[in-house]
């Protein structure tokens, strides 16, 4: 086999996830048991390949696939003498200008095995030098329990397409992040047909992954830097924060409406002055209209309409170490703009 047909297959295996959102693509996996469990129900083989630093994937359909662990540094070499073993790609063919990726970024996975590809150079560097580098810095504010097996995403899939990277500061604000996201739809939309995947879904999660690199609050939605903070969470593939955070919501605003009006953010925000606000006016917007501007109405309607949302997007505006605003957004199925609702909370810290 050329080194152009291995390329061809491996293509060829990606674009089915682009096809099919059912498919499953393993990327890293935390150990040789893990391999097996995962594969093993499909009728493939899982062996040692040299050693215990790397694993073999034997496929019913003659596919082969490499896990090297993180740590391991001679992951070039090892992955060219597997081209050779398994696909008999001579080795003086590899060109200098495709780099052996780690499919997950190997800062992030050390002690992971880690799915290996051939990758343009160029675009492996550019995801390197931002997407990358910027989810490796904010890992700590993410959800930090070890998972057994890592699977491929849809960030990750745009760094195998050869797609722009995702960088930090072309993110300016919500409209960066919006435009960011629906680039992103557009390129999948070129490639695989607006009826392919669900691209609503992939957008919300671009949406998503973009506020990630802005604001690196996944794990700690409370933490205040600067001015503000934002969340954007949502419903999946993120069930378990999302039900975390809409209980936040749902704790505060019950709260609200039996303690005469008063936010408590009790030690949450433990950057600020003070953990309680009076809530001295509010609205509830949608379609650009007010529906809603009695403070125990608003604080009934969020509640009523929480339970409902597949996103939400929760912003804390702050001025001398003082919360002055609270803006929650419940994003419905569908999109919408009726399916949009924008709760607004102006603040005020007691005498």
């Amino acid at each position: 086999m050329t080194i152009d047909e291995y390329l061809k297959l491996q293509e060829q295996e990606f674009h089915e996830f682009g096809r099919n959102i059912e498919k499953l693509i393993l990327v890293a996996a935390d150990s040789f048991d893990t391999l097996k469990n995962f594969y093993e129900p499909m009728g493939a083989t899982v062996n040692p390949y040299k050693d215990n630093e790397s694993y073999i994937v034997e496929k019913n359909n003659g596919e082969c696939h490499l896990f090297i662990k993180g740590s391991n540094l001679q992951y070039r070499k090892r992955f060219i003498d597997f081209l050779n073993v398994k696909y008999n790609v001579p080795k003086d063919t590899v060109p200098s200008s495709l780099n052996v990726d780690h499919v997950f970024n190997k800062e992030r996975a050390k002690d992971y095995f880690i799915r290996m590809i051939l990758l343009d150079e160029k675009s492996n560097q550019a995801w390197g030098r931002a997407y990358e580098k910027s989810m490796t810095r904010i890992d700590k504010y993410k959800d930090s329990a070890k998972k057994a097996m890592i699977l491929l995403d849809y960030s990750v899939f745009l760094k195998i397409l050869e797609l722009p990277s995702f960088k930090k500061g072309n993110i300016k604000g919500k409209d960066d992040i919006q435009r960011i996201a629906n680039e992103a739809r557009q390129e999948l939309e070129k490639l695989f047909g607006a009826d392919i995947i669900p691209l609503d879904v992939v957008e919300t999660f671009y949406r998503a992954e973009v506020n990630q690199l802005k604001y690196g609050y996944w794990n700690v939605p409370f933490y205040i830097k600067a001015k503000h903070f934002n969340l954007t969470v949502l419903k999946q593939p993120y069930k378990g924060r999302f039900q975390f955070i809409m209980q936040e919501i749902k704790s505060i605003f019950e709260s609200v409406l039996k303690n005469q009006f008063v936010v408590d953010f009790k030690e949450s925000l433990s950057e600020l002055d003070t953990h309680k606000y009076l809530i001295i006016s509010s609205l509830a917007i949608n379609r650009g209209n007010v529906i809603v501007k009695e403070i125990g109405d608003v604080s009934n309607h969020l509640l009523s309409n929480i339970d409902e949302a597949i996103e939400l997007d929760w912003e804390i505006k702050v001025r001398n170490k003082l919360v002055q605003t609270m803006i929650i957004r419940v994003y419905k199925e569908g999109y919408n703009d009726i399916d949009t609702i924008r709760y607004e909370f102006q603040l005020d810290s007691p005498s």
